[in-house]
């Protein structure tokens, strides 16, 4: 059998690899997009778009000294401004519902991994504690274990398979989904709030702006999320 001290270490890099690949369905947050502004017949989207040039430089491929610039640019409607969100949702309201919706649909199935991942995470804190305390209370690695030890490594192993057992099940019936979720609202600024815009960002909001004045601006007001 192998010495407490390796026991002990061998529990904590479980404890650790168990917590970075959690799934994260703890505390994952509801999806309360901001509704768009009513719309108003005839009003459309101002969107800005500009070059900030900053007091710094940098050295670019071909050897030259370039001043550093930054594409900047936001969106308002009716003199509010708008966040990514509220652009997609008056751009495409349709599209925007079934946006939500499978936001919505991705947290329920998260959520549903909540219990596994408590009862995983209690038993890898349980396990780490143990396998530290007995690799602590053991003074002579090469000495024989005492019958406390014994019991300590044991239930160790046992903590770390109920862990590892409730970790599966939690992803099996619902973590899956939670990493999923958090790429999909980064991909479709499902509830961002932020409203100046940076870089490729504000080509978007150029597109979205145009999209409605060119097709939405004129019609009457539809259900927002």
């Amino acid at each position: 059998m192998p010495t407490p001290r390796v026991v002990s270490s061998l529990l904590l890099s479980a404890s650790v690899v168990t917590s970075a690949g959690c799934y994260k369905a703890i505390g994952v947050e509801e999806i309360h997009p901001k509704a768009p502004p009513p719309l108003v017949a005839g009003q459309e989207i101002e969107a800005t778009d500009q070059i900030i040039r900053r007091d710094s430089f940098h050295i670019n491929s071909r050897g030259d000294i370039v001043q550093n610039r930054t594409r900047l640019g936001d969106a308002s409607y009716g003199g509010d401004k708008l966040t990514m969100a509220q652009l997609a949702a008056m751009a495409h309201p349709d599209g925007w519902q079934g946006i939500v919706g499978k936001a919505k649909d991705l947290r329920t199935t998260c959520r549903r991994g909540v219990v596994p991942e408590v009862v995983a995470t209690v038993a890898t804190f349980a396990m780490t504690a143990i396998g530290i305390g007995v690799g602590l209370s053991h003074g002579d690695s090469s000495s024989d274990l005492s019958e406390r030890e014994n019991m300590g490594i044991m239930a160790a192993y046992g903590a770390a398979g109920v862990a590892v057992g409730s970790y599966v099940v939690g992803y099996v019936i619902g973590g899956r989904a939670c990493s999923e979720l958090a790429q999909f609202r980064a991909d479709n600024y499902i509830d961002d709030e932020h409203t100046d815009f940076v870089g490729g960002e504000v080509e978007l909001v150029n597109k979205l702006a145009h999209e409605f004045n060119a097709h939405r601006g004129a019609q009457p007001a539809e259900p927002t999320p």
